[in-house]
C-alpha cells in the first residue's frame, strides 16, 4: 500500500506539470493474458503545450466578458495544470468530472472524463441558464453537443464529416485564437451596422422635422426644394454611411462586455443618441433658417439650410465613429471614409459655383458673412454631440 501511494503521488507530481501520463508495467509472457498481476516499472510523461497565441486569446476572451470552459478526457490534474497556466481555472475546485455532474456546472471552468450525453447535458444547462454557448470540437463524439450549441464550431483539420456537418462554422486552421478573431469580427460589425443607423435616422430627422416646422409656421418659405432633398438622400447619405460600414474595430472592441440578446437595434443608449443627435441638428438648422429667412430672404435661407445640413452631416459622420469622444481615437484610420469626406465636399461645391447645377439645385449666391454662419452652425455639432457623449 505504502508502495502504491508513492507511485500515485508520482503521477500527482507529473499531472502537475501538465504532461499526460503513460504507466509502463511488465509481466510474465506465461501467465494468462489480462491486466492482472503487472510489475509497474515507471511513467513517461508526454506534454502537449497549449500553442502560444492561446494564452492571449483566453485572455481577450475574459476581458470581453466571455468564460471559457475546457471539457478534456485528460487526468482532472494534468487539465487543471493546463487550465492553470491559461488562467480558465485558478483552483482545483474549479474541475469537474464526469462523475460529479450532479453538482452546479457553472461553478466549474474545466470538465473532464465526460461522455457524449453529459456533454450534451452541459450546453443544454447553460443555455438553459440564458447562456450564449459555442461549443468546439471536432471527433464524433462532440457533434451532438456541437449541433445543440448557439453557435458549433468544428476543428476544420481534426474534424470528423459528421462533425462538420452539424457545425455552424469551421475553423481551418484548428487554432482557438481564429475563433477569437471572429468574435472580435463580429462585435465590429455589429457596432459598425449601429453607428450607420444612428448617422442615417439623426440626420434623416433633420430633413423631416425641418420640412415639417417650416410648412406649420413659414408656409410661404421653401426650406428645401426637391432637387436639394434628392441631393442629401443619394449624395450625402450615402457615402458616409458605406464609410462607417467598413470602420476598422476600435481598440477596445474585446473590452466590452457581452450585449444583451434581449434588446434590439435600437434598444438602450442608441434610440436616445438617434433622438437626441437628430433634435439638436433639428434645432440648428431651423433656428438658422427662420433667422436667414428673416435677414436675407426666402431664396437664400433654403439655400444656407440646404448648404448647412450637406456640410453638418459630413461632419456629423465624424461623431458617429466612436460613442466615446473622437479626440480619444485616429479619426484619419479609415481611408474610404477620408476619400468620401474629400469628394463629398468637392461635389457641394461643383453643385454651388457651378451656374447650371446652382439653378438646378435652386441655390443662390451667398456672400462671405452667410458661409461663415454655415461653417460655425455644422461645426457646431461637434462640441455639442462630444458633451451628450
Amino acid at each position: 500500500i505504502e508502495t502504491k501511494q508513492k507511485i500515485l503521488q508520482a503521477n500527482e507530481s507529473v499531472c502537475l506539470e501538465g504532461e499526460r501520463v503513460i504507466a509502463f508495467a511488465t509481466k510474465n509472457a506465461s501467465i494468462e493474458q489480462s491486466e492482472n498481476n503487472l510489475t509497474f516499472v515507471g511513467f513517461m510523461g508526454i506534454i502537449d503545450p497549449p500553442r502560444p497565441e492561446t494564452f492571449g486569446a483566453v485572455k481577450k476572451c475574459k476581458s470581453a466578458g466571455l468564460k471559457t470552459i475546457m471539457i478534456t478526457g485528460d487526468h482532472p490534474t494534468t487539465a487543471y495544470a493546463i487550465a492553470k497556466k491559461l488562467a480558465i481555472a485558478k483552483s482545483k475546485n474549479e474541475v469537474l468530472t464526469g462523475k460529479e455532474l450532479s453538482k452546479i456546472i457553472h461553478n466549474y471552468s474545466v470538465f473532464v472524463f465526460f461522455t457524449r450525453e453529459q456533454k450534451l447535458m452541459i450546453v443544454n444547462a447553460l443555455k438553459q441558464n440564458g447562456n450564449i454557448v459555442s461549443m468546439t470540437g471536432d471527433g464524433i463524439n462532440d457533434a451532438p453537443s456541437i449541433k445543440t450549441a448557439n453557435i458549433g464550431v468544428c476543428m476544420g483539420i481534426t474534424g470528423t464529416d459528421v462533425t462538420k456537418e452539424v457545425a455552424d462554422v469551421i475553423i481551418s486552421d484548428d487554432n482557438f485564437s481564429t475563433l477569437v478573431a471572429a468574435i472580435s469580427e463580429g462585435r465590429t460589425i455589429y457596432q459598425n451596422i449601429t453607428k450607420t443607423i444612428i448617422f442615417l435616422l439623426s440626420t434623416n430627422i433633420v430633413e423631416v422635422l425641418g420640412i415639417f416646422v417650416t410648412s406649420l409656421i413659414m408656409p410661404e418659405a421653401v426650406f428645401l426644394s426637391p432637387a436639394q432633398i434628392l441631393f442629401i438622400n443619394l449624395v450625402t447619405d450615402s457615402l458616409p454611411a458605406f464609410a462607417l460600414g467598413i470602420e476598422p474595430a476600435e481598440r477596445d472592441i474585446m473590452m466590452m462586455p457581452p450585449r444583451n440578446t434581449h434588446q434590439t437595434l435600437l434598444s438602450g443608449t442608441t434610440g436616445w443618441t438617434i433622438l437626441y443627435q437628430g433634435f439638436v441638428q433639428s434645432l440648428i438648422v431651423l433656428v438658422m433658417f427662420v433667422l436667414a429667412n428673416y435677414y436675407f430672404g426666402t431664396g437664400i435661407a433654403s439655400t444656407m439650410s440646404f448648404m448647412t445640413i450637406c456640410l453638418m452631416q459630413i461632419i456629423h459622420a465624424v461623431n458617429c465613429k466612436t460613442d466615446k469622444s473622437i479626440f480619444k481615437i485616429n479619426i484619419f484610420k479609415n481611408k474610404f471614409f477620408n476619400f468620401s469626406f474629400v469628394v463629398l465636399f468637392a461635389l457641394i461645391l461643383t453643385i454651388y459655383f457651378v451656374p447650371t447645377l446652382a439653378i438646378l439645385f435652386s441655390l443662390s449666391k451667398l456672400s462671405g458673412l452667410q458661409w461663415l454662419v454655415i461653417s460655425i452652425t455644422s461645426i457646431s455639432i461637434i462640441p455639442i454631440v462630444e458633451i451628450g457623449k
